[in-house]
């Protein structure tokens, strides 16, 4: 992701715009809509953090696997 400058309308100054973004997967990381954009939402979070201008992917947690791990053993 770059920093271009933007100009106002043929004047001198320029304002620099920089993007972060956080992205989740479907049903990898999150299984329905509501869990899906929190967990894109921390990805987010963690990319400002980072230094801003960048883009993270939510990672679950080792303790994130195993609870579905057990969802998935209970549900058979």
């Amino acid at each position: 992701i770059s920093t271009d400058p933007l100009s106002e309308d043929a004047s001198d100054t320029t304002h620099a715009i920089t993007v972060s973004m956080g992205v989740s997967a479907y049903p990898d990381c999150a299984r329905t809509p509501k869990s899906l954009i929190n967990t894109a939402d921390i990805a987010l979070y963690k990319a400002k953090r980072d230094g801003r201008n960048t883009v993270r992917q939510y990672e679950l947690t080792l303790l994130e696997m195993k609870e579905n791990e057990l969802k998935i053993i209970q549900q058979a």
